[in-house]
């Protein structure tokens, strides 16, 4: 079995948040299914996926193979933003369309963009490195942009409520959100706005301490044309190092404070108001560790869950 194998067999017990377990096993057969099919781009192939890395290069094996899967994609760039870290030994394989950019110090995740303005494309995807996400959706993600080039698409976002604070964990619909997360579609264009806001902003690329503090995708959500939008793009695989603290930003103590302070900045440089927006999907309630489910599914728990929520929406 090889690391992109071993690393989706691992991924069986650990649902996402909005993808229900039958999902999450039609996602894992997707996956799998993509590793045993020839890695050839179509005719015409325009989307360079980049896969930013900070301390979970065994992912990659995965990830990389996934997106080398889709059609549409004529290069993969794995960032190392961990210089002590041979992200290559993790790869686990070699292909005409795969670079590995590393940097010399670590950076945060503007090493994307930075990596996007150096890259012969037009059109990128970037995936956060603790998702994995099959060719349909990267698929997907890349019509979007097509369709709509004037403003980033994803499939994960933030919207602000009437109170300031910010609804988290939107996904599975399609619509307009205040801020992207987790996976980014964007164009050349975009890159250019993001290295305009980094420098309305006074941040040098030189200062890797503000870079590596910057919130990558609240920037990102303010160089289109308008609000950035979100897909249902089907189920993806979370990696359980999603929650772990040192390693998810979310988890910061400040963040919430230190996002909301910089979006409020953006949006008055920008000019924009706030909307008033209709009601969204939730994510899916009840456990996402197989065990876990199990142990509800014997107890009962679950069906109790459904009657209250049958009375609730009544």
């Amino acid at each position: 079995m090889d690391g992109a194998a071993r690393i989706l067999a691992r991924r069986w017990w650990f649902r996402a948040m909005h993808v229900g377990w039958a999902e999450h096993a039609r996602a894992l057969r997707a996956a799998r299914e993509a590793l045993h099919r020839p890695r050839v781009a179509a005719p015409g192939a325009d989307l360079c996926v980049i896969l930013p890395s900070f301390r979970r290069a065994p992912n990659l094996a995965l990830s990389a193979r996934l997106a080398l899967a889709a059609p549409s994609v004529r290069e993969v760039l794995v960032v190392n933003d961990a210089p002590e870290v041979d992200v290559r030994a993790h790869l686990g394989l070699t292909d005409r369309r795969l670079r590995v950019v590393d940097h010399a110090r670590r950076i945060g995740p503007v090493g994307r963009y930075l990596a996007a303005r150096d890259a012969d494309a037009n059109r990128f995807v970037s995936l956060d490195d603790d998702l994995f996400l099959p060719p349909d959706g990267i698929e997907r993600l890349g019509a979007a942009l097509r369709a709509a080039p004037d403003v980033p698409h994803g499939f994960y976002g933030q919207r602000l409520r009437a109170d300031g604070r910010f609804e988290d964990n939107l996904a599975r619909f399609a619509g307009r959100v205040d801020v992207l997360n987790r996976a980014y579609a964007f164009t050349r264009a975009h890159v250019a706005r993001y290295l305009g806001w980094l420098d309305a902003l006074g941040i040098d690329l030189d200062d890797a301490a503000r870079l590596i503090a910057l919130d990558d995708d609240i920037v990102l959500s303010f160089v289109g044309e308008g609000r950035p939008r979100v897909h249902d793009v089907g189920p993806w695989i979370d990696c359980p190092s999603e929650r772990r603290r040192g390693l998810a930003r979310w988890r910061r103590r400040d963040a919430e404070t230190v996002r909301r302070a910089l979006y409020a900045r953006l949006a008055e440089a920008s000019g924009r108001d706030p909307i008033r927006y209709g009601p969204t999907p939730r994510p899916r309630g009840g456990p996402r560790h197989a065990g876990l489910a199990l142990l509800e599914a014997l107890s009962g728990a679950a069906l109790l869950r459904r009657a209250l929520d049958a009375v609730r929406s009544a």
